[in-house]
């Protein structure tokens, strides 16, 4: 399994090239699209990277390489997945793969629930906001901003429901986005580090 810090920032590096292009043709408005495919990849590579690790983590906890939280003890999994398996490992990755994999990881109240299933830490938000040097309620109400326009840019095309036009965006949004992002996720990484050595 690729290291979920290294796709990340392969990700990330994939969608700031896009930058270059917007600015080499220099067409603002016939271009917003690849400042919206931007936020989109972003927000993206944050759900992606969450996936992962949490994945990882689930697996280290079935190995028993780390100490099963109260939300892994929780985890749903049918017993049949276990017994009538030859590689039960092998078994258990595919079932979390499947399980997760209609799961959301793009505001902070979904995100903290991932955690939990690897993360023994009762207040997650105020570490990564630490690690941030900033405050936590600031982080999770940009956090959630983010994924709000990221949700009509992606099921409304960037149309508010009260308008008739497109919401204006720029270069600077998208790239502060990007930013926020990798600084976020990063951080997190850091803090499961510390506690989990992924």
């Amino acid at each position: 399994m690729k290291d979920p810090i290294e796709q990340f920032d392969l990700i990330i590096t994939d969608t700031r090239h896009i930058s270059s292009v917007y600015d080499h043709f220099n067409i603002p408005e016939a271009l917003d699209d690849l400042l919206r495919w931007q936020w989109i990849q972003a927000v993206s590579a944050l759900d992606k990277y969450i996936h992962d690790i949490v994945k990882k983590g689930l697996i280290h906890t079935f190995n028993k390489e780390l100490p099963p939280t109260k939300s892994y003890s929780n985890f749903l999994i049918p017993i049949a997945v276990i017994q009538e398996s030859s590689d039960p490992l092998s078994s258990f990755e595919q079932f979390v793969i499947k399980k997760l994999a209609f799961q959301s990881y793009q505001t902070p109240d979904k995100i903290t629930e991932a955690l939990s299933l690897i993360w023994p830490e009762e207040h997650k938000w105020q570490k990564i906001a630490d690690a941030l040097n900033d405050d936590q309620k600031v982080i999770k109400n940009t956090l959630n901003l983010i994924a709000q326009r990221r949700n009509q840019i992606v099921h409304q095309g960037d149309y508010p429901s009260d308008k008739l036009e497109k919401e204006k965006i720029a270069l600077n949004e998208s790239e502060w986005v990007i930013d926020f992002i990798e600084n976020l996720v990063h951080a997190i990484h850091d803090e499961l580090e510390s506690c989990l050595h992924t």
